[in-house]
């Protein structure tokens, strides 16, 4: 249902991207190792693809910094992420990798919370969160100084969408998580009514502005579902999917009869 009113197609730029050396912000450490990326060639050919028909994308953006939570993002995955799937926000801009790495910190972060509140885990919650008798506090470490410096804000009791105080952390997390979507999310949504593409009438739509709108979309579609996704076991593939649509077990562990031909020609080889 959810694929029949989302709609974005983003750019991606045939020749590729390329890393570049950035001055940090004047507040940071001025050892900080900060780059920038962008277009290899601004003027090139541009392909289009529809972000909807990869539901796991968001995964796949998480993995830039998963593997160093509190760290700079992951630039070789950075810029493979880019060659595949584009820039963020702009579509042949110049994008600072500190904002890449703040994105991805949040997202990962904001997955966790929901795993740890599906898994019951109170300990991993009481790291995040902290309920107090008339505010939520949410502490984030994210770079350049995790032990220092937080993401952090408090959600008050008065919030509009605090119909229920919370008893527990678990209970807190559920509303934590939409609150920091909302809050990324911020005003990069059109919703609404679009002439259809073949000029004959109507449709409802939800359009994000741009990439990074539309991973926290899926987001909040997979943890309102409880979505399962699964890497594709394809060496030469990364995409997450939803194995629980896969009615063979062979089929559950790769995302497309391509990739599970591949697979099976490289162990035939070996």
């Amino acid at each position: 249902m959810a694929s029949d009113i989302l709609e974005l197609r983003w750019s991606v730029y045939s020749d590729g991207y390329e890393l570049i050396e950035s001055d940090p912000p004047d507040n940071w450490p001025k050892d900080s190792p900060n780059f920038s990326i962008k277009p290899k060639k601004p003027t090139g050919n541009i392909t289009e693809y529809s972000v909807v028909d990869n539901p796991g994308l968001f995964r796949t953006f998480i993995e830039l910094i998963k593997q160093n939570p509190g760290g700079y993002c992951d630039t070789d995955k950075a810029l493979s992420f880019a060659s595949k799937y584009g820039l963020l926000v702009s579509r042949n801009g110049e994008e600072n990798l500190i904002d890449w790495t703040h994105s991805s910190e949040t997202m990962f972060r904001a997955f966790d919370i929901w795993d740890a509140a599906k898994n019951r885990n109170m300990k991993l919650l009481k790291h995040y969160i902290e309920l107090k008798e008339e505010q939520i506090d949410l502490y984030i470490p994210m770079y350049p100084n995790p032990r220092d410096t937080e993401y952090g804000f408090s959600l008050l009791k008065s919030h509009d969408s605090l119909i229920k105080w919370p008893k527990n952390e678990i209970e807190a997390a559920y509303h934590i998580i939409p609150f920091l979507m909302e809050k990324n999310l911020g005003d990069s949504l059109n919703a609404g009514i679009f002439t259809n593409e073949y000029n004959t009438g109507t449709e409802f739509r939800v359009k994000p502005k741009n990439l990074i709108s539309a991973l926290w979309l899926q987001f909040g579609l997979s943890v309102s579902r409880i979505e399962i996704f699964r890497k594709c076991e394809d060496i030469d593939c990364s995409t997450y999917f939803d194995n629980r649509k896969k009615k063979r077990r062979y089929e559950k562990r790769f995302c497309s009869s391509t990739c599970r031909k591949r697979s099976e020609r490289r162990n035939k080889a070996k």
